[in-house]
């Protein structure tokens, strides 16, 4: 536990990664993602995707919680 509200993974004498009672986190160092073409297979084009992608609605809502602080957020 980094704290009584913490927990995380502490190497080489640093926490480089926790999460607290309200689900927040924190990272240091790096985050690598990577998609790998090699580890897959079926490549198949999509159909219309222009066309879908430009249909597509944003919106912005509330987080319903038990505190009365809910800031809007984009979704």
């Amino acid at each position: 536990m980094k704290a009584d509200d913490q927990v995380g993974i502490f190497i080489g004498n640093n926490w480089r990664f926790w999460v607290n009672s309200a689900g927040q986190g924190l990272f240091h160092g790096a985050l690598i993602q990577t998609s790998d073409r090699r580890l897959k297979r079926d490549f198949k084009t999509l159909d219309n995707s222009l066309t879908k992608i430009s249909n597509a609605k944003g919106y912005n809502d509330y987080l319903k919680i038990l505190r009365r602080t809910s800031r809007c957020k984009p979704g």
